[in-house]
């Protein structure tokens, strides 16, 4: 498991200040008010941009198992993660040319 402090994340994943912006709506859109979001919220964010990421859906899973601090899971086998941690996913998902 990877600990980074929060507050590094966006440094960490290397986007600027109007990209953090950009995917931080993204991220409201997903979030249900939970202030946490998991694989399918992150799949069914990205299908509306006509990404299709159902079929990485378990790797997409285990991305959020390496950045989520086990409090915000959803539940056992389902993680999900805050907003400075989704920055880092998303980094990871785009280094793995997941998503653009």
């Amino acid at each position: 498991r990877r600990t980074i402090p929060r507050l590094d994340c966006a440094e960490k994943a290397g986007y600027t200040e109007e990209e953090v912006e950009e995917f931080r709506v993204l991220f409201q859109k997903a979030n249900s008010g939970a202030g946490a979001i998991g694989a399918d919220e992150i799949i069914e964010v990205f299908r509306h941009f006509r990404v299709a990421l159902k079929q990485h859906r378990d790797y997409i899973k285990i991305l959020l198992e390496d950045f989520s601090p086990r409090q915000y899971w959803f539940g056992p086998a389902d993680p999900a993660v805050q907003f400075p941690e989704f920055l880092l996913v998303l980094k990871a998902m785009q280094d793995a040319k997941i998503v653009g």
